[in-house]
């Protein structure tokens, strides 16, 4: 649409929006959290950077705590929020996502973005009652083809033209809730494999991340 991304690697998360005048920042929940701790604690102050320009905030590939949103927008009164799902088997993010203007419900991942389908299913792959957990499948025209060279693993996750996202989760007023905890597991190259550490789920009190510290740790 003729405008520029801006990857960062090794940049300043705090800064980047400013001298890129970047307008739609993507962000993760660690980048998110160190913004406003940096605000908090004055080793940030927002006056100094030329942040008009920046209006949407988006946040996507792990739970996003209710409370985050919340303190976001107390700092960025202006700021739109959405949540985005998404894998690589279905060109990244969006195939599902929360949508600008329901920050109300934030803590689900939101509805299928724009000519994409989903449905929850049970093991043998059918539709499970609203509300009750079960597989993500999502369905549209930005799913891959196949894994490369590997046909058995293409197979085990594209079935009739769904993509069992191995993702659990439950819906409810339109919205997918997703939560995958170690009992189930995840999808990893087309292979099912069981998830380590706490539970994932997005209804969690307390958040923390691999290699953090404190002051990374959502509450």
């Amino acid at each position: 649409m003729g405008g520029k991304d801006v990857l960062l690697c090794g940049i300043s998360s705090e800064s980047t929006p400013s001298s890129e005048s970047c307008a739609i920042v993507w962000l993760l929940v660690p980048w998110a959290q160190d913004i406003l701790t940096a605000t908090e604690k004055w080793t940030v102050t927002l006056s100094d950077y030329h942040l008009d320009q920046w209006h949407p905030m988006h946040i996507g590939a792990q739970p996003v705590p209710k409370n985050l949103i919340k303190r976001w927008k107390e700092v960025f009164l202006s700021h739109q929020y959405d949540t985005n799902y998404g894998l690589s088997e279905s060109t990244g993010s969006r195939c599902v996502h929360l949508g600008l203007g329901n920050i109300d419900h934030v803590g689900a991942i939101g509805m299928p973005g724009y000519r994409w389908a989903d449905k929850i299913v049970d093991e043998s792959g059918c539709k499970v009652e609203q509300g009750a957990v079960g597989e993500l499948c999502v369905k549209g025209l930005g799913l891959m083809e196949c894994y490369y060279k590997d046909p058995v693993a293409t197979a085990e996750v594209l079935q009739d033209e769904w993509l069992h996202t191995g993702g659990h989760g439950s819906s409810g007023r339109g919205r997918v809730l997703l939560a995958c905890g170690p009992q189930e597991g995840c999808h990893h190259h087309g292979r099912k494999e069981p998830l380590s550490g706490p539970d994932r789920g997005l209804h969690v009190r307390r958040s923390g991340y691999p290699g953090c510290g404190r002051d990374r740790t959502i509450r």
